[in-house]
């Protein structure tokens, strides 16, 4: 799939001011995109693959995209955010509206990196690398299981396990559950 690259070239963006860049209507792409740019999207933005954008985005309805979602800065959505694959904000995130990633309606969103692996805590999913599953089936995993995942993947387990079980309990109780 054709990766598409959103910068100041791109047709229909407006230099709005030293730092950010502005597309001041609806923007549909169809295709992976990069951003490389702080970009401010006065309309809804979709887009048909994944999404890594280098810096600051800020979209003024909604954001659809059908794959991952990757923002090295801060994202704002004012409508709702709904990502279909994975969801990796490096900055802060506000979702005004309804946040679903995986498909699933998510009252918090918190990604971390921890050595090896990422970490991404869902109200009722935990997802570690490209695994995903409910923070009961990661806390029953056998360690035969848990060393099938990936190379060191036990390891990194016996030392992380308490952690991200413990930080999933404390986000759901700070946001609540669905």
């Amino acid at each position: 799939m054709k990766t598409i690259i959103i910068d100041e070239n791109y047709d229909g963006i407006i230099k709005e001011n030293e730092h950010w860049y502005k597309y001041d209507r609806n923007l549909e792409i169809e295709g992976n995109t990069e951003i490389k740019i702080d970009l401010r999207v006065d309309g809804y933005l979709r887009v048909g693959g994944y999404l890594r954008d280098g810096g600051y985005l800020s979209v003024d309805r909604y954001l659809r995209v059908d794959g991952d979602l990757r923002v090295d800065g801060g994202l704002r959505v004012d409508g709702d955010l709904r990502v279909a694959e994975g969801l990796r904000v490096d900055g802060g995130l506000r979702v005004d509206g309804d946040l679903r990633v995986l498909n699933q309606k998510t009252l918090f969103a918190a990604n971390f990196c921890y050595e090896k692996y990422s970490i991404l805590f869902l109200n009722n999913t935990i997802k570690i690398g490209c695994e995903t599953h409910s923070p009961s089936k990661w806390e029953n995993f056998t360690d035969k299981e848990i060393s099938k995942m990936d190379t060191g993947a036990l390891d990194w387990w016996k030392k992380w396990k308490s952690f991200v079980l413990n930080t999933h309990k404390e986000l759901v109780k700070i946001y609540g559950e669905i």
